[in-house]
């Protein structure tokens, strides 16, 4: 073949598969992607209004207090409840 001339594309023959001209792999979206997708819109939609986020709280613990045993969910939500809204009942009448 000299340089400058093209050549006729042959047409694939229809009963032979076509290979994906992609990357392979690259448009495939793991459920692990979309797991931690979703935990971070969480965490930051937590932020936003207020909520509590239990497994930041755990990474705070192991990270600041590794001598001692984290609260369990109940405790930990029990306990964000009295620091928001104080002790006691919280209704006006």
């Amino acid at each position: 073949m000299r340089w400058g001339t093209r050549t006729e594309k042959q047409e694939p023959d229809a009963k032979t598969p076509r290979k994906c001209e992609c990357r392979e792999g690259s448009l495939r979206v793991t459920a692990e992607a979309i797991r931690s997708g979703t935990a971070r819109v969480l965490r930051v939609v937590r932020e936003v209004v207020g909520a509590p986020d239990y497994e930041r709280y755990l990474e705070h613990h192991a990270r600041c207090h590794p001598g001692a045993a984290p609260l369990d969910p109940r405790a930990f939500y029990a306990e964000f409840v009295t620091r928001r809204f104080g002790p006691g009942p919280t209704r006006c009448c």
